[in-house]
């Protein structure tokens, strides 16, 4: 077993979510898109998922596994996903590669699912090998963490739209 870690920049996080308590603009918006974040870390995947809600998003789903999110996208109509890179089991690039190519789909009983379902993937280190790897797996967008509320805000708003 392999242990990843990375160092989460809290004071910022939390003086965003801070932020985002105090403002009044977009916060009571509803946003209808469904989203799945994968994310192996309880803590930040459950941070993510207050950011989203903080700014509107109300369906969303966290697991902490590909295997986990594979199961959501054969049940659920997911319009977004959001992954880490670096998981235990199958990573992030993997993940999205296999959701790409549908290759995923002999783990779920050959179900048909989404594989043109946008992804945001997010890591702690971007280096080019992580941005080529992730351009040539269909990725839509490359978030660095710490995750600024936004920059995701735009990112998710952009993938969404198609831009």
């Amino acid at each position: 077993m392999s242990v990843v870690a990375f160092k989460i920049n809290e004071t910022k996080l939390f003086d965003n979510i801070k932020e985002l308590n105090s403002e009044t603009g977009n916060m009571n918006t509803i946003k209808d898109a469904r989203i799945l974040i994968v994310e192996d870390n309880d803590f930040v995947g459950e941070l993510t998922k207050i950011m989203l809600d903080k700014i509107g998003y109300e369906n969303v789903i966290c697991v902490d596994s590909a295997r986990s999110a594979f199961s959501v996208l054969a049940k659920e109509k997911i319009d977004l996903v959001i992954t880490d890179i670096r998981m235990k089991d199958i990573n992030g690039l993997s993940m999205s590669d296999m959701i790409r190519s549908g290759r995923f789909e002999a783990c779920l009983e050959q179900k048909e699912l989404n594989s043109n379902v946008p992804i945001i993937a997010v890591t702690a280190y971007v280096d080019d090998a992580i941005k080529e790897s992730a351009s040539s797996i269909g990725i839509n967008e490359l978030l660095e963490k710490p995750l600024d509320v936004d920059i995701l805000d735009r990112l998710i708003d952009s993938v969404l739209k198609g831009n």
